[in-house]
């Protein structure tokens, strides 16, 4: 069976996808809506908007979409990478770092990497995909968010990562 995953972080990385041993082939890129992207000591997360303390930006997260091959074995593989207990226990617990859920993404296509940063993109038909969003419980979560020092509310994307994949996949297409 194959799932289709929405994924924001350093897993755009192929070579990360790589060590972690996960079956992921690109579809597209695509966005999330009622979220925001938090860069909490390098590594990023996107929480539900609203979740920790009020928010009116940034409400979208950007990512693209996979699909997981053999998805009964291997999303416990992404569970672990992502350090979520829902294909171990069966549920989401409330001190997992991220709550893997199920959420509409929308399907975003475009030619060249102006048109994206222009936000000049056609999207798609919203789909039901898995994501994994941050937990608002845990402790690293909602003290780095709440923390002002170290609360890095960023503009919806993990950009090393994203432009690196963008810049492959637009020079991959011509």
């Amino acid at each position: 069976m194959r799932q289709v995953v929405f994924i924001y972080n350093e897993l755009l990385d192929e070579n990360k996808q790589k060590l972690a041993k996960l079956p992921l082939e690109f579809i597209c890129f695509a966005y999330i809506k009622d979220a925001v992207m938090y860069d909490l000591r390098g590594k990023y997360y996107a929480i539900e908007q609203n979740a920790i303390k009020r928010t009116l930006k940034n409400n979208k997260v950007y990512g693209a979409l996979y699909i997981l091959h053999n998805s009964e074995h291997f999303i416990r593989t992404l569970d672990a990478y992502m350090t979520c207990s829902k294909g171990f226990i069966g549920t989401n617990h409330k001190l997992d770092v991220h709550h893997r859920v199920k959420r509409k993404a929308i399907p975003i296509h475009f030619k060249t990497v102006e048109q994206f940063l222009k936000v000049k993109y056609n999207e798609g038909d919203e789909l039901d995909v898995i994501t994994y969003l941050a937990n608002p419980n845990n402790d690293v979560i909602k003290t780095g968010v709440n923390k002002t020092k170290r609360n890095r509310e960023t503009s919806g994307l993990d950009i090393n990562n994203f432009i690196n994949l963008l810049i492959k996949r637009c020079d991959y297409e011509k």
